[in-house]
C-alpha cells in the first residue's frame, strides 16, 4: 500500500486543507478543505495536487466576482447569531423581515429556533457546524470571523481536542511548517545583532566579531576576528591609521 502524503496545513488554489476525511469509492484518500470563498468541501489529495480541483466550485467558470460574493462575513454572522466567548454558546437570533418576508414562516423559524441552541454536530466526526447563507461552515470558522473581523489565515484548531468546547481561548490557527519556519526565521533575525559600525559584522559560526576594510569593489582586507565588537572596532581604526586613511 503506498505511503500517505499529509496534506494538512497545505493549501492548493483557494482550498485549505484541514484534515483527513477518509477513503472514496476509488480508493483515493479525502481530505476536508475549506476555500476562501468560505464555503468547505471534501477533496480528495490527488485531485489538489494534480491541480483538477482548486476551489469548492465557486470558481469553476472562473468567476471571481462569484467567489467574493459567497463569502462569509462577520456582519452575515452577526446578523443570525450571538456568542458568548467566555461560555462558548452560539445562540440563534430572531429573523426578521428583511431576512424572511413571509410573515408564517419567519414566525414559525421563531419559534422553533430563536433563542436556541445554534449548530449542529456532523455525523462523520462531530464537529458542530452552523448554516449561514444557505452553506454550512464550522462553527469555530465563524467565531473566527466574528472576533477578529476576518478570515483566518490557516486551518483552525480546538486547543483541548474536545469538539464541543468553542470558547474563544480555545480555538487557534494551526501552525503548519511554513509558518513555523516563518517564525524561526523572525526569531533569529531578532536575535542577531545589527552592525555596530561600519566593517564590523557578526559571524555567527564562530560566534565572534569580524572586522575588514573595503577598499573598493570584490577588494577587501580581512583585519581580524575579535571577541568582542568594541575590540574588532580599535583593530580596523588602527589599521586604517597604518594605511593612512581616514575611513574606509
Amino acid at each position: 500500500m503506498p505511503k500517505i502524503v499529509n496534506m494538512e496545513g497545505l493549501k492548493f488554489g483557494m482550498l485549505s486543507v484541514v484534515n483527513r476525511a477518509g477513503v472514496n469509492s476509488d480508493g483515493r484518500v479525502t481530505w476536508h478543505c475549506q476555500c476562501d470563498c468560505g464555503n468547505e468541501k471534501v477533496v480528495s489529495g490527488k485531485a489538489m495536487r494534480g491541480g483538477e480541483t482548486s476551489s469548492c466550485g465557486c470558481l469553476r467558470w472562473g468567476d471571481k466576482r462569484k467567489a467574493d460574493d459567497m463569502k462569509i462575513t462577520k456582519a452575515d454572522i452577526e446578523a443570525v447569531v450571538t456568542y458568548n466567548p467566555e461560555t462558548g454558546a452560539l445562540i440563534w437570533k430572531e429573523r426578521t423581515a428583511e431576512q424572511f418576508e413571509d410573515k408564517n414562516l419567519r414566525r414559525a423559524w421563531n419559534d422553533q429556533w430563536a433563542g436556541g441552541k445554534a449548530g449542529h454536530f456532523e455525523a462523520d466526526e462531530g464537529h458542530v457546524r452552523l448554516k449561514i447563507k444557505n452553506r454550512q461552515i464550522y462553527a469555530r470558522r465563524a467565531i473566527y470571523i466574528l472576533m477578529t473581523g476576518r478570515n483566518p489565515p490557516g486551518p483552525l484548531i480546538l486547543k483541548d481536542g474536545d469538539k464541543g468546547n468553542l470558547k474563544w481561548a480555545n480555538i487557534a490557527v494551526k501552525e503548519t511548517k511554513k509558518s513555523l519556519a516563518e517564525k524561526r526565521a523572525a526569531r533569529l533575525a531578532a536575535r542577531k545583532p545589527k552592525p555596530v559600525y561600519p566593517g564590523v559584522v557578526y559571524d555567527w559560526y564562530d560566534k565572534k566579531w569580524l572586522a575588514v576594510i573595503n577598499l573598493a569593489k570584490f577588494v577587501t582586507i580581512r583585519v581580524g576576528v575579535f571577541a568582542t565588537d568594541s575590540e574588532a572596532i580599535k583593530a580596523r581604526a588602527d589599521k586604517l591609521e597604518s594605511m593612512g586613511l581616514a575611513s574606509c
